[in-house]
């Protein structure tokens, strides 16, 4: 991902070197060829940031990172030149329009624009050597041109909710086994613990929506609360998300005896349906304090969890985990079919043997077929298909949670000005709610778009 900020300053160089600002600027500091021989360059460059990506993680890809870091340096050091050039334009127009500062300035003298107009010259002629050395060793890694054509993006994951996703596949019987679970009836304890456990991408929490949302099990539980726990587990937090799943208000900030008291007014003699989503990591300690908690509920009261992790399954548990498996090929390529087809029309039986294929590197991971399937949405032949299914896509470990290959692959197959959109969204912290305007204005300051 390194190269997408740099790839987004040099088109918003060629952009400026193409303007007719520029053009005039140009001609007045007697610099315009400096200015047409640097955007010719930075064009050339810029045709290969695509290649130069990919190409940083094979086998001589320490060679190629070192390339790019070197070329970063240079893009945003040329971004500099140009800024001071047009900045210094602009004073000179504001002093030619100022008749006081006409008469005491001796900045903008005949000899300090000559100076100026040496000095860039100078400058920009360096610039352009600099950049030549660096397009001779573009060529020295045999880096080629490569426009890639887009698909969509996954980023991190943020909060989740019980509305449910649109997309659900090949989940059936998963969802019929956990609502009957949850409608069992268990007269040993008010409030039973279930763990949904797979990894990331397995559907945990589009599973555990279309749970929640069953009209069974909306008939059989008085209330229901879904809380997204993610990586730090806080009672307190999940208190205060109780009251407000239950109450419609977010609690004002109170301390914990006094959230501990609402929570067990809300939920006393309640059936109640609670789900955890996305437990990463719960203390002993911790998770007896949220259990007591929710002891209040009347008989049958269930929580539901789902997690990454057998420790976390094994702490909060009271009956045996669920354990979510991967789709069988036949359903990982009717859902690869579905995305790349238009819900599966036009395949034809070359694609079915090269797409069972590539469903087999994703394990059954639906996350990741998806990802593929939006890739191949794009490629129609079945050379582009062979293509996808001869790139270097890590076999999906059950036990490592590697779905990061897939996922890179759809990354790799964005044009780079949307990587820049996508890469810098990881400026924010994780959960953290992003405004959609907001984001798209910040995107807007930094010349993304």
């Amino acid at each position: 991902m390194a190269e997408a900020m740099p790839f987004e300053i040099a088109r918003k160089i060629i952009e400026l070197l193409g303007s007719t600002t520029f053009e005039e600027l140009g001609f007045i500091w007697g610099v315009t060829d400096e200015l047409q021989k640097l955007k010719g360059t930075v064009s050339t460059i810029q045709d290969v940031f695509q290649d130069s990506e990919e190409s940083q993680y094979k086998e001589d890809g320490v060679r190629v990172r070192g390339w790019i870091m070197k070329l970063r340096g240079a893009i945003y050091d040329a971004d500099d030149l140009l800024t001071d050039l047009s900045t210094q334009d602009l004073r000179r127009r504001e002093m030619d329009g100022d008749e006081m500062a006409k008469k005491v300035g001796t900045f903008f003298s005949s000899s300090n624009q000559v100076a100026f107009r040496l000095k860039m010259a100078h400058k920009l002629k360096a610039m352009v050597e600099r950049l030549k050395e660096i397009e001779n060793d573009m060529k020295n890694l045999e880096l080629v041109v490569c426009r890639p054509q887009a698909t969509v993006v996954s980023g991190e994951r943020g909060q989740t909710h019980s509305f449910v996703e649109e997309f659900f596949w090949g989940r059936e019987e998963d969802e019929n086994n956990i609502i009957g679970l949850l409608l069992n009836f268990d007269e040993g304890l008010n409030v039973s613990f279930i763990s949904i456990v797979g990894i990331g991408g397995l559907g945990k929490t589009t599973l555990a929506q279309h749970v929640y949302n069953d009209e069974k099990v909306k008939a059989y539980f008085e209330l229901k609360m879904w809380v997204s726990v993610s990586e730090v587990f806080s009672v307190k937090t999940v208190a205060e998300k109780i009251i407000e799943c239950a109450t419609r208000r977010k609690p004002d900030n109170l301390p914990y005896v006094f959230l501990e008291n609402r929570v067990h007014q809300e939920l006393d003699q309640k059936k109640f349906l609670l789900v955890l989503d996305d437990v990463w990591n719960v203390e002993n300690g911790e998770w007896s304090n949220l259990k007591s908690l929710l002891m209040g509920g009347s008989m049958g009261s269930k929580v539901l969890i789902t997690t990454r992790t057998r420790y976390v399954a094994k702490i909060t548990s009271t009956v045996s985990p669920y354990f979510l498996k991967g789709l069988s090929v036949e359903k990982s390529w009717s859902l690869l079919k579905r995305i790349a087809f238009n819900n599966g029309e036009d395949s034809n039986p070359d694609h079915e043997d090269i797409g069972k294929k590539i469903v087999e590197k994703c394990q059954g991971v639906p996350l990741a077929i998806k990802m593929i399937g939006r890739v191949l949405y794009f490629k129609r032949t079945v050379d582009e298909w062979s293509d996808i299914e001869n790139k270097e896509l890590t076999n999906i470990d059950q036990e490592e949670n590697n779905i990061l290959p897939i996922l890179k692959l759809s990354y790799d197959y964005l044009p780079v000005h949307l990587k820049c959109c996508f890469t810098y969204c990881s400026v924010f912290p994780k959960d953290y709610e992003i405004r959609r305007l907001a984001l798209i204005q910040l995107w807007i300051a930094q010349g993304f778009i």
